[in-house]
């Protein structure tokens, strides 16, 4: 018991000199001391039992995480090394962690390229941790392996999965657990949808709704989950509380009108004046990522249910369509479902990549279309685009259609 104290004490300092030090010049998790709590025991957990609760941080958000919490450490720690008023981890336990935590994000997303590069300074040690080895006998035990000076870090994982000491991550959800379980209200219709669904999964009570419902199509199921007349049958077999799953029915359709209202003001807001001499863009005109996504911006409103990362952002267009636009490439690429595709967008196509399942072996495409329903596990297309013209020409053939119509 004095050791998981001790810990949770060690949890507890390092949480608070951070927020002491950054005082809110960092923004994200460096200034939210709950966040940043929650994320070191979902990972203590982690390294601990092997068992991560998905109900407290999502499986690819945790190498970003993980990666940006080292990055800190390491800054505050040469900044501070001369300071006698913090002790940086001296036992290391956090860095082991949060090094366990990485390695285990790595092995299971470390296929895509966005991974690689974020964590690349850490990959190695974090893998190594993450099976159970030092440092120095994985990096034998890697360069024995490979005939290779320059390893590709889909080796690495390879390697580290074969070892004695590595376990998959247990996935466990704690709030699909509790009976009679209290639902707060969400922020759109597709999350509540998505945990309804997760929900009816982990319970073993997705057949039965199926059946009731008539129905085994995934977006009719989805619907059938959230309309009002479903909400007694939904409540009584997935174990919610009745009142307060009515309630957050009701609370999530207003509260996704609302947003919709909301962000159509918005844009409306930043629409410039017409004047008598406006300025025609040539459509052979240059556009790169911010361009586009400011274009974007005014065909459609970011996705509710996922905020996007630094990787890539999504938006759904005003005719339903899910557009995921990775920020960092140099030339504008983003992703729609394949099946958007017509005559007229086709030839800006790159690729097209296969539907997946969680059981697949590989996911193949961006990891963070995870995220997002048209877009996780479909076929998707990746396309890219140069000037303002092909790109006016594609998001108005994109808004022609009408989703679920």
């Amino acid at each position: 018991m004095r050791n998981k104290k001790d810990n949770h004490d060690k949890l507890t300092k390092w949480v608070n000199e951070v927020l002491d030090i950054t005082y809110g010049r960092l923004g994200g998790l460096a200034d939210n001391g709950a966040k940043l709590m929650e994320l070191l025991i979902g990972c203590e957990e982690l390294y601990t039992t092997n068992r991560m609760d998905k109900a407290i941080t999502h499986p690819v958000e945790l190498g970003y995480s993980c990666s940006d919490l080292l990055k800190l450490q390491t800054m505050l720690e040469s900044q501070l090394s001369n300071s006698q008023n913090y002790d940086w981890d001296s036992s290391g336990y956090i860095r082991k962690i949060l090094m366990t935590s990485l390695g285990h994000a790595l092995i299971e997303f470390g296929g895509d390229y966005d991974y690689s590069e974020f964590a690349s300074e850490y990959e190695d040690e974090a893998l190594a941790t993450a099976c159970g080895m030092k440092l120095s006998s994985y990096l034998i035990g890697l360069k024995s392996s490979t005939d290779n000076s320059d390893v590709l870090l889909e080796t690495k994982i390879n390697f580290a999965k074969t070892r004695r000491g590595y376990t998959a991550i247990e996935y466990y959800h704690s709030a699909h657990c509790v009976d009679d379980y209290v639902l707060s209200p969400s922020p759109n219709l597709e999350f509540l949808q998505n945990e309804l669904n997760s929900r009816a999964e982990y319970r073993k009570r997705k057949l039965p709704l199926q059946q009731i419902f008539n129905t085994t199509n995934e977006n009719d199921f989805s619907l059938a989950l959230t309309a009002p007349e479903n909400a007694t049958t939904v409540a009584n077999i997935l174990s919610l509380h009745p009142q307060s799953f009515l309630m957050s029915l009701e609370e999530t359709q207003i509260n996704e009108v609302k947003s919709k209202i909301r962000d159509r003001f918005r844009q409306v807001a930043n629409i410039p004046p017409a004047t008598f001499n406006v300025e025609i863009e040539k459509p052979e005109a240059k556009i790169d990522t911010v361009g586009f996504i400011n274009l974007v911006s005014t065909h459609g409103y970011p996705h509710e249910a996922y905020k996007g990362n630094k990787k890539l952002i999504t938006y759904t267009l005003e005719s339903g369509v899910e557009i995921g636009i990775e920020q960092a490439a140099k030339k504008v690429t983003f992703w729609i479902a394949q099946q958007y595709i017509t005559e007229q967008v086709a030839p800006f196509i790159k690729n097209i990549y296969s539907k997946v399942s969680k059981e697949s072996e590989t996911y193949g495409r961006h990891s963070g279309l995870r995220m997002y329903g048209q877009l996780a596990w479909d076929e998707v297309a990746k396309l890219s685009i140069s000037n303002i013209g092909e790109a006016k020409k594609v998001l108005g053939e994109l808004n022609s259609y009408k989703v679920n119509s």
